[in-house]
């Protein structure tokens, strides 16, 4: 079978002979088993009479009422068993006798054996009056052996029947889950792309902080380069220290800018270096993976 692993061919084929076996067994048992009851008849003749044997079934919680319809006339009831009544009735203006049987009991058999002359052909009982589900069939001489060949027969077909339908679905299924595998492939694959653009914008921020914060402390060193080249400027000329720096504060504000004190530079330093070393250890950890 292209397409599906051999572990499911076998399982297949186990779970099909299995279960051909249990429906072929089962389909033989339901032969013998009869929920209402039933009615066998038997024939046998001789030169002179013949005989019909009935065997009824009474599976039923209340009693049955039977009539059996027989094309030939009827001498008379040779034996009766149970307690049920029994009555060979004449119709007029019909050939042969009816077998009237009353008041058989709930879960009880029943057995009647009656004679008749041998006139014409063959008698044949038929069913007239019976409770539902109860029928008339003649007594089968196989009944209680076991049909091997039909037993055969119904197994093959059995399995043949399960087989197919259960590889039909492990098809179906298989089709099914590699449709399913597609789809999770490519959303893993989606999934990943997006991980490295979030990888990649991540590495941009980082750099661009790192770039920012180095730019920062350039233009810091930069400003504190003038101001102080000012500064001793404006002393060389006769100014003082404090009148140089009261200037400076002046122009500095003219302009928006506010100085910050040492310390607050200082401060600034440690933030600007820690920045930094913080982007190096996440860069040597990108590189590392």
């Amino acid at each position: 079978m292209k397409g599906i692993e051999a572990d499911n061919i076998f399982s297949a084929l186990f779970i099909s002979a299995l279960w051909a076996i249990l429906s072929a067994i089962i389909s033989l048992l339901l032969d013998y088993v009869t929920l209402r009851g039933g009615i066998d008849y038997a024939f046998y003749e001789d030169k002179q009479s013949f005989f019909l044997t009935f065997v009824i079934s009474n599976n039923r919680s209340e009693s049955a009422n039977i009539e059996i319809g027989i094309s030939s006339p009827i001498d008379g009831i040779v034996a009766s068993s149970g307690s049920a009544g029994i009555e060979i009735v004449n119709p007029s203006g019909r050939v042969g006798n009816i077998l009237s049987i009353t008041k058989i009991p709930p879960m009880a058999d029943y057995n009647a054996i009656v004679r008749g002359s041998k006139v014409g052909a063959t008698p044949t009982p038929v069913l007239i009056q019976a409770p539902t589900g109860i029928a008339l069939n003649r007594a089968d001489p196989t009944r209680g052996r076991i049909n091997f060949l039909q037993i055969g027969v119904q197994t093959a077909c059995y399995f043949i029947i399960y087989f197919g339908i259960l590889v039909y679905y492990l098809r179906a299924a298989r089709s099914h889950t590699k449709l399913l595998n597609d789809k999770i492939t490519r959303m893993n694959e989606h999934s990943n792309e997006i991980d490295n653009k979030l990888n990649n914008v991540t590495m941009l921020a980082r750099r661009t902080k790192a770039y920012m914060a180095a730019t920062l402390r350039y233009y810091r060193t930069e400003n504190d380069f003038w101001r102080l080249s000012i500064e001793r400027l404006l002393i060389s000329d006769g100014a003082s220290r404090v009148m140089s720096r009261r200037l400076l504060a002046i122009i500095a504000s003219k302009f928006g800018y506010k100085r910050q004190n040492e310390i607050d530079d200082k401060d600034l330093d440690f933030v600007i270096d820690a920045m930094i070393d913080e982007e190096k250890r996440k860069r040597f950890e990108q590189l590392g993976k």
